[in-house]
């Protein structure tokens, strides 16, 4: 786990205060550290799954670093207790780690998504990240029952990094339930990250990063608003009622 310095809590949910350039640091250290470590990531949807899934919630205050998403930024700084840097995510970390492939040897495994996806991704990793150690690629389609035949072709290819891009909340719980029997340093769990970095979806604009992009994932898939709706109205009714219950 980070040091406890950097451990924060957003209402009742933890979160770490870190730099992009901090994160990055921290990942080089559990990676020479060999110690497997869970990073996550905390968002509007994230707490509002927390409260209903007790193990995912289990999982999170488990995991070695958690990220805070913009909503979480802009919530913190709301409440007069701002963070270092917004725009951080799963896919910063993941793309900035990627990006630095040239100047550090790490080798990443790539789990999640559908074959197509990750097609496309191999091909863009190869154009953009011509440095890139891949050790291996599996995408999201196996049963409980082929878990451990995956962990162990995983663990066989000696990972430095583990990308899991399995949706949430599976992929905090994959992670979560098998981290002492993956021998990889570092497993982060990305969502959707690899259809951007594939090129198959648009990264959020700018427009999106005060917390918006609800809205631009909406208008990109409208199946979706409905629960970006209640999620979001969770979320508010949470940040209202922890001001009331400071002001009273």
């Amino acid at each position: 786990m980070l040091n406890l310095e950097y451990r924060r809590q957003f209402l009742h949910y933890p979160l770490d205060d870190l730099t992009l350039a901090e994160w990055l640091d921290q990942v080089d250290r559990w990676v020479r550290q060999r110690k497997p470590t869970q990073i996550s990531v905390l968002n509007a949807n994230k707490m509002y799954l927390m409260d209903r899934l007790p193990e995912l919630a289990e999982a999170i205050h488990h995991s070695g670093g958690i990220i805070p998403e913009n909503a979480v930024y802009f919530g913190c700084k709301w409440l007069g207790q701002p963070l270092k840097e917004k725009d951080l995510g799963g896919i910063t970390l993941m793309e900035a780690l990627l990006a630095g492939s040239h100047q550090q040897d790490y080798r990443f495994y790539f789990l999640g998504s559908t074959p197509a996806v990750l097609q496309k991704l191999q091909k863009r990793c190869r154009q953009d990240y011509p440095h890139l150690n891949a050790t291996g690629w599996h995408d999201g389609y196996f049963t409980v029952a082929e878990t451990p035949r995956i962990i162990q072709e995983i663990n066989a290819t000696q990972p430095d990094i583990l990308f899991v891009a399995l949706g949430s909340p599976k992929q905090e719980l994959w992670i979560y339930r098998h981290l002492n029997r993956l021998q990889v340093p570092v497993c982060l769990g990305v969502g959707g990250s690899f259809e951007v970095v594939a090129g198959l979806k648009k990264a959020a604009p700018k427009w999106t990063k005060n917390g918006l992009e609800w809205l631009y994932r909406s208008i990109q898939d409208p199946k979706k608003f409905k629960r970006y709706a209640v999620i979001n109205t969770y979320f508010i009714y949470q940040f209202l009622k922890y001001r009331w219950c400071l002001r009273g």
